[in-house]
């Protein structure tokens, strides 16, 4: 027996999702109060469900009946990914909150009928169990929910965050005090359908005036093609001392039919000219030595390694050759996953930049709260991670992927400065 398709789950979540949410505001609106507004409630209501179906249908027709490449075709369905979230979504939480309110009714009218023999139920409970207060919060989360995700899907993709990191480090040289490295990862350059924003970013990583620029890879979805119309704007990035990258999954070509291409490697070997063009030195399991006055560093980059299902095609030892203990060293490694699998227990490497996850392009992201649903399956998901003296900072990125927007997420660009730590500090 064949496994049903993953659209088939969602789909039926959302009926689900959709059926149970309906017989909440039913009861919601059968308060006197609210019955004027019940039509319209429920009319927007299903009016999503039918929105989300006559769009998907048509999209489909649409982009199935043009000739266009089958990379262009791979970006152009994420948009039926956009618009179930964008439907799904407030339906979710809805249901939630009918959820919320149907178990507090159960317990008031349990504790009703086991204390009426011994007392009457008092007025509070009484009031408890007629509220209809959690339903109505519910409908305000899900115009929220609904609007930040609509927020998401358009404008908040491309509004670019600069993060500020300082990191001290006891072995860090003297020289290279205030240090800054410029970071990002996975521009996933097929999925913007507009080329403005993609400027706008780099154009962005260029005023931070780095001392180096460092991408930790995923620099298209599949294609070289994707990437190739911006090569004059990689180009126009030049810190002092260069710009340096690394493969992710996706340069790698993990996601494409490789049984239909004579060569695979020389499919790799385009997207590395590609990155040479753009004026970038690719680390391929390599490292380079940054040099200021007296002092150098080593900066290291390995292909993606990654757990099943991702790729191993990282060789840490290659990497680092002859210089395992080098006085202070930078890792650059697409997958986080490779830092507490490899890079700790192996490597004295003090310092891991990685991307990859994304932060699922969905979450919270505040000054007091930062949390993502990435957080189920990566240790290290965003931001900075410390064991002992090593660190690792990962990168939420620059583009996005299968989801075409970033709720909660905005993409981000890294400015991180290494200080060298005294014994004060």
């Amino acid at each position: 027996m064949m496994p049903a398709h993953p659209a088939i789950y969602a789909l039926l979540a959302l009926a689900a999702c959709s059926l149970y949410g309906y017989s909440g505001l039913k009861r919601l609106f059968a308060k006197r109060s609210l019955r004027p507004y019940k039509r319209l409630a429920i009319l927007v209501f299903w009016l999503l469900d039918v929105f989300f179906i006559i769009f998907s249908l048509s999209w489909l027709f649409y982009i199935r009946g043009k000739d266009i490449p089958d990379f262009t075709l791979y970006r152009l369905h994420f948009y039926l990914v956009g618009a179930y979230m964008l439907v799904f979504l407030p339906k979710l939480l809805f249901a939630l909150f009918v959820l919320i309110h149907d178990l507090k009714n159960l317990l008031a009218d349990f504790y009703i009928r086991l204390h009426r023999s011994v007392t009457a139920p008092s007025k509070a409970i009484h009031a408890l169990l007629h509220s209809k207060i959690v339903l109505v919060a519910g409908v305000f989360a899900a115009v929220i929910i609904f609007s930040w995700t609509l927020y998401g899907l358009t404008i908040g993709r491309h509004q670019f965050q600069v993060e500020t990191a300082d990191l001290y480090f006891e072995d860090l040289p003297s020289s290279f005090d205030g240090y800054r490295i410029v970071h990002f990862s996975d521009t996933h350059l097929g999925s913007f359908p507009r080329k403005r924003p993609v400027i706008q970013g780099l154009e962005m990583i260029s005023r931070l005036e780095g001392d180096v620029v460092l991408f930790t890879g995923d620099l298209m979805n599949n294609h070289p093609d994707e990437a190739a119309p911006y090569v004059r704007y990689f180009r126009a990035i030049q810190p002092p001392d260069g710009k340096f990258a690394v493969l992710g999954n996706h340069d790698l070509g993990d996601y494409r039919t490789w049984s239909t291409i004579e060569d695979p490697e020389a499919e790799v070997h385009k997207v590395e000219e590609l990155y040479q063009k753009m004026g970038f030195q690719l680390l391929r399991n390599d490292h380079f030595f940054l040099q200021r006055a007296n002092d150098s560093i080593m900066l290291a980059g390995v292909d993606n390694w990654g757990l099943d299902p991702f790729t191993q095609h990282g060789d840490l030892k290659k990497a680092l050759g002859d210089y395992e203990g080098y006085p202070f060293q930078i890792m650059l490694s697409h997958d986080p996953s490779h830092w507490r699998e490899e890079i700790i227990p192996k490597t004295q490497v003090e310092l891991t930049l990685s991307g990859h996850t994304h932060a699922m392009q969905m979450g919270i992201q505040t000054p007091l709260l930062s949390w993502s649903p990435s957080a189920w399956m990566y240790s290290e998901w965003a931001g900075i991670y410390r064991e002992q003296d090593q660190k690792i900072y990962v990168n939420r990125g620059f583009g996005f992927l299968s989801l075409p927007g970033r709720i909660g997420m905005p993409p981000e660009i890294t400015k991180i400065i290494l200080h060298r730590k005294h014994d004060d500090l």
